[in-house]
């Protein structure tokens, strides 16, 4: 079962008539406005994966139209929820659906617009000022809206189905990464291409650094730095096997992985040397890792083996020795 709890959203019906036009295939916004309903703090909808939605709709998966309760009315728009991102300062929420993308803004419900229409999109993004939100559809294409007024600004080609998006910190150069596992980078809202990383199979994590500069994208055992400037990269191996996680210290000139084998690799950025190896003892794999904001601690979520009832953990390394 999966639990979606969502903060001060009330529930709201409308029906309304609109008119549509489009930039590269990107529709323009439609602003809608609804009645508010009384709702409780906190609303909370429950389903599972493969099960049909409470309103009955047969529809796998949550059913974003289907959260009806006495005390109030719809949830989040219409169609199955692909991908969720809320604005850097929590004002907009945006849902990527097979409907299109929902933008609310979080504290009022009734206020939302509809973009790109009656399209499956796949993920959203917004912009580090919030400024922008960008949309991935399945058809490959990436549509970017500004998102005072929902018009939109740009749009770009050429991929296949668009499994990850992401801007980098300091500005808006926009990343995407598609099924056939190529890379691509975008300058917004110029439209201009920053060269591609061709496809080398199938993508694992990504992390970009702090200051945006270089992206780390890892491709089975290996892992590559890519300088988003201009496109150049190195590319170093992994030890442990194919990666699963990827994150850099918070100076952008440590990188931590781990793999398929028990232990955490420790990266310099500047040269792409090993500097540590971490072991995570009696546990079977990571499941996720972060730095502490200082840099001097990096944390680890650690799994048991689940058919031998064992739990899993979180560690702690000091990184100056390791311990």
């Amino acid at each position: 079962m999966k639990r979606l709890s969502l903060q001060r959203f009330w529930c709201a019906v409308c029906l309304v008539a609109f008119a549509s036009t489009a930039l590269y295939g990107c529709n323009l916004p439609q602003e809608r406005s609804s009645p508010t309903f009384a709702a409780p703090e906190t609303l909370t909808v429950e389903t599972s994966l493969g099960e049909e939605s409470p309103s009955g709709s047969g529809q796998p998966g949550l059913d974003v139209c289907s959260a009806l309760s006495t005390e109030g009315g719809l949830l989040l728009g219409k169609g199955i929820a692909n991908d969720l991102s809320y604005s850097p300062d929590g004002e907009w929420l945006a849902v990527a659906s097979t409907t299109g993308v929902h933008i609310y803004k979080s504290q009022e419900v009734n206020e939302f617009r509809l973009l790109a229409e009656g399209r499956p999109v796949s993920r959203v993004s917004f912009s580090p000022d919030g400024a922008l939100v960008a949309a991935g559809l399945s058809s490959g294409d990436i549509c970017v809206w500004r998102v005072s007024d929902g018009q939109p600004i740009a749009a770009f080609l050429g991929h296949s189905e668009i499994r990850n998006l992401s801007f980098s910190p300091p500005d808006s150069t926009l990343l995407s990464w598609s099924r056939d596992g190529e890379v691509r980078g975008w300058r917004v809202p110029e439209g201009t291409p920053i060269k591609t990383l061709e496809s080398i199979g199938a993508i694992g994590p990504v992390a970009f650094s702090p200051d945006g500069s270089r992206v780390a994208v890892g491709w089975g055992d290996s892992v590559r730095l890519w300088r988003v400037s201009d496109g150049t990269f190195q590319t170093f191996k992994s030890p442990g096997g194919t990666l699963q996680n990827i994150t850099f210290s918070p100076d952008g000139e440590v990188l931590a992985s781990s793999g398929e084998e028990k232990v955490i690799y420790l990266w310099e950025v500047g040269n792409g040397s090993l500097l540590k190896r971490l072991e995570i003892g009696p546990y079977v794999g990571v499941r996720d890792l972060a730095f502490s904001p200082d840099g001097k601690f990096l944390a680890a979520s650690l799994e048991g083996e689940a058919s031998r009832g064992e739990r899993g953990a979180v560690s702690l390394w000091r990184i100056s020795n390791g311990s």
